[in-house]
């Protein structure tokens, strides 16, 4: 996709947001990663209502300035995660209600700020970390985003506000779309419980093999089935439960053939 068309991307998702009521006045902001390499995202005091494609910040990944107006100061967060996560197209930054008001709650658990109510909300976005209050555009919250950052594609700044990224822009709209409805159930829920998701219903593989694997292989294998799932089912790496079930050569079979027996 051409980068003029990305262009009219950002901004169209951000009106969208921003009539739904996802964004006021100045606040968040919105960033996609160019074919390029570089990142295009929102100036600093713009509105997600009306920016315009030919002047929004294009920046490298160490935050230079390349052409548009001056980037936000919150850009930092963007590129941390970037920087964390390769796969990652796109971020969005939001002062959406039913997850600025989560934020604000005392005594939220700092490994998921929010149980996992549905099957959408899991697979999109897995766990809600919370990152301690800090000042708005303050650098310390890029080094406190960008530690959770590889293991999270979500994180809810304390007393802020969601950061949420996904493999493009469009994915990453779609999972604030799905965490902030998420936050506005719990809320109505709150009051009366909640079933929650249990993590057995987390995507779990199990591959069966005849012993004989070094551990080193072992591992390799996880890692690659780990980093398949995430890519495909769009959740959280430390959702992914991998098993590997050895059988000894003398105690499997194929054909009738014991593997021991097998090439002899």
């Amino acid at each position: 996709m051409s980068e003029s068309q990305l262009r009219q991307d950002l901004v169209r998702y951000a009106r969208s947001m921003y009539q739904r009521g996802y964004s006021s006045g100045g606040a968040g902001n919105i960033s996609l990663k160019l074919p390029d390499g570089n990142v295009l995202a929102t100036p600093t005091n713009s509105s997600f209502g009306d920016l315009d494609p030919d002047t929004l910040s294009k920046v490298t990944m160490t935050g230079e300035l390349l052409a548009g107006e001056k980037a936000s100061k919150e850009i930092l967060m963007h590129l941390a995660i970037y920087r964390q996560r390769p796969q990652c197209g796109g971020i969005v930054h939001l002062h959406s209600p039913w997850l600025t008001a989560l934020s604000c709650l005392p005594g939220l658990d700092n490994e998921n700020a929010l149980p996992p109510i549905t099957p959408y909300q899991v697979m999109r976005v897995g766990k809600l970390p919370v990152v301690r209050y800090l000042p708005p555009g303050s650098p310390v919250i890029a080094e406190e985003v960008e530690k959770l950052a590889a293991e999270h594609n979500s994180k809810l700044l304390a007393n802020h506000g969601p950061i949420i990224s996904g493999k493009d822009i469009r994915e990453a709209v779609f999972n604030a779309e799905e965490l902030e409805e998420t936050a506005r159930l719990y809320f109505m829920l709150k009051p009366f419980g909640m079933n929650s998701q249990e993590e057995k219903r987390m995507p779990e593989i199990v591959v069966y093999a005849v012993e004989g694997r070094s551990a080193e292989q072992k591992k390799t294998l996880m890692v690659k089935i780990t980093e398949a799932v995430v890519e495909s089912f769009g959740v959280e790496r430390d959702r992914v439960v991998v098993s590997i079930v050895e059988t000894k050569a003398s105690e499997k079979s194929r054909g009738g053939v014991l593997y021991c027996e097998r090439g002899k």
